[in-house]
């Protein structure tokens, strides 16, 4: 498999934990990161990856990929994929909590992004293929369906 070493930053969420289970089940070496914020209750998010626990192909990592240590992090792991579902949900945060907001939804993304870039720089044959996901509460946004 050419995409065999996939980083699910935001693996505790509920589509960032289903992925991984779909990924592990492939026969993909999944590295499951989260920082365990309690954006819906820390009990949920930590029940969430709960099956990956325990599987061939998974580690389940705490941390906070909008650090600066994070590169040698990203480093050390060598992904060929980095999926990035990691945010703070919701449009309340980003009113009542702005700069925890900011910091967890977009210095955090330009930091994985800015990671990811400079390993490509250096190890131009094993540079990671990168996917940014998102939904619209990431983005501050009520709209109507």
């Amino acid at each position: 498999m050419s995409h065999d070493r996939v980083m699910a930053i935001g693996a505790a969420g509920f589509i960032g934990s289903s992925l991984c289970e779909a990924l592990i089940s492939q026969g993909r070496q999944v590295t499951d990161i989260e920082n365990f914020s309690p954006n819906y209750g820390e009990a949920v998010k930590r029940d969430n990856p709960r099956a990956l626990l325990g599987s061939d192909g998974s580690t389940l990592v705490e941390c906070d990929v909008g650090r600066e240590d994070f590169r040698r992090f990203l480093s050390s792991r060598r992904p060929n994929v980095i999926i990035h579902l990691a945010a703070t949900p919701g449009v309340s945060p980003s009113v009542h909590h702005v700069l925890e907001y900011v910091d967890n939804n977009v210095r955090a993304t330009a930091n994985v992004l800015a990671c990811a870039a400079a390993r490509e720089r250096v190890d131009e044959l094993s540079a990671p293929q990168r996917m940014v996901a998102a939904y619209i509460s990431c983005l501050g946004l009520e709209m109507p369906l």
